[in-house]
C-alpha cells in the first residue's frame, strides 16, 4: 500500500506485504505514498469549520493540497453527505 522510508513514520499496520501508515497531512510533506487516501474531504473538515481568516483557510487548502499530491499511483478521496456537525 504505502512506500515506507527511513524518514517516514513507521506502519501503523502490516498484513503480508501490505503497509498502512496513518498520519496527519503536515508530516507528509516530502513523502510519496502508492496509494493514499484522505478520509472525510467535506465542507467543514476542509476547510475545517474553526478556520475563519483568508489565512486559516488557505492554510486548511494547502495542507489538502499536500495530501493530495502525495500519491504515486492512487489516490481515494472519501466523503460522505452529512458533515459530523449535523449539516447538511
Amino acid at each position: 500500500m504505502s512506500v515506507i522510508t527511513e524518514h517516514s513514520k513507521k506502519s501503523d499496520l502490516v498484513i503480508g506485504e501490505e503497509k498502512l501508515v496513518s498520519t496527519v497531512f503536515i508530516k507528509l510533506k516530502g513523502l510519496e505514498f502508492e496509494n493514499v487516501v484522505v478520509a472525510e474531504c467535506v465542507d467543514d473538515v476542509y476547510p475545517n469549520f474553526a478556520s475563519k481568516t483568508k489565512e486559516e483557510i488557505s492554510e486548511d487548502a494547502r495542507a489538502l493540497y499536500v495530501a493530495i499530491s502525495r500519491s504515486k499511483k492512487r489516490l481515494y478521496i472519501i466523503y460522505h453527505n452529512k458533515s459530523l456537525y449535523g449539516k447538511p
